[in-house]
């Protein structure tokens, strides 16, 4: 996790997020995202733990903005379960910041928009958190 660039890490978290979630949706509909809801609180507490640990500036950095992004996700998954989401065309599924690796590109999509992902340098620096207001 700390090996590679932290535009990097949550790419690739979020391209994990969306193929675990749709993976959930497809098994077991509502129930599917209960049981990934656990899941994600436990990968929450480990990547939390890390944060605790002696890290250099960047790792920090790297790791705060991964904390953000995974309680972001949680979140989004928790107001999915509470709106009785089951299945991956339900709009509150549509409605997600989703990210798809597809033919060696990465593909953004959201809704009926669907946008290459061009890797853009972002550089390494804190996220903002992220509220209803800010996924509009």
């Amino acid at each position: 996790l700390l090996s590679w660039p932290g535009q990097i890490v949550l790419a690739v978290d979020q391209i994990i997020w969306t193929s675990e979630v749709e993976d959930a949706l497809q098994k077991g509909g509502n129930r599917g995202l209960k049981k990934f809801l656990h899941k994600l609180n436990q990968q929450l507490d480990s990547v939390v733990e890390l944060v605790r640990s002696p890290l250099t500036e960047l790792d920090r950095l790297t790791l705060g903005a991964l904390v953000v992004i995974d309680v972001h996700a949680r979140d989004s998954v928790f107001k999915m379960i509470e709106s009785g989401c089951e299945d991956t065309d339900a709009f509150e599924w549509k409605g997600q910041l989703r990210y798809y690796m597809e033919e060696e590109m990465l593909k953004v999509r959201m809704i009926n928009a669907s946008i290459d992902y061009a890797y853009e340098y972002l550089g390494n620096s804190s996220r903002l958190v992220i509220t209803p207001l800010t996924d509009r």
